[in-house]
């Protein structure tokens, strides 16, 4: 596969990010809402976690010498029809671009109760994603080494 070690460094990294929402996820809900290091905590590595995302999808994609959808959100439901990641997955994970595009671009109206909720609660979907890329990487090679 090309590109494989981007993708194992872009996973890497959001391995990273995910222990550092998980460092501060013992936190309540009211420290998370008045504590505005918790929040960035939460915000900036939310923000890499999803770019990193879309980022691995991306070169998926263009593994398939396909075009890279317009919409950043598509990338994921593309994987879907590539059938690299189920639908239910690809749909929370192009659900997830609009909280990133909320925090990179309209950050002082960042609904906070929904960014706990998306931390606390939903992170697990992009462990899930990198369980299926790795996957992918491995099954490749596995590919490349019965040819």
């Amino acid at each position: 596969m090309k590109s494989k070690l981007t993708l194992e460094k872009k996973i890497q990294s959001m391995e990273i990010c995910i222990t550092r929402i998980k460092k501060v996820k013992n936190s309540t809900k009211e420290e998370f809402l008045t504590n505005l290091d918790l929040q960035d905590v939460i915000t900036l590595n939310l923000q890499r976690l999803i770019q990193l995302g879309i980022d691995i999808a991306c070169i998926l994609i263009s593994n398939q010498n396909l075009l890279i959808p317009e919409r950043m959100a598509d990338v994921f439901l593309l994987l879907n029809r590539l059938e690299i990641i189920d639908s239910d997955l690809a749909f929370k994970l192009a659900k997830s671009v609009g909280l990133r595009n909320l925090a990179v671009h309209e950050y002082s109206n960042l609904d906070l109760d929904l960014l706990y909720e998306f931390a606390y609660t939903e992170i697990q979907d992009y462990t899930i994603f990198m369980l299926a890329i790795l996957k992918l990487i491995n099954s490749d090679l596995e590919d490349i080494k019965n040819t």
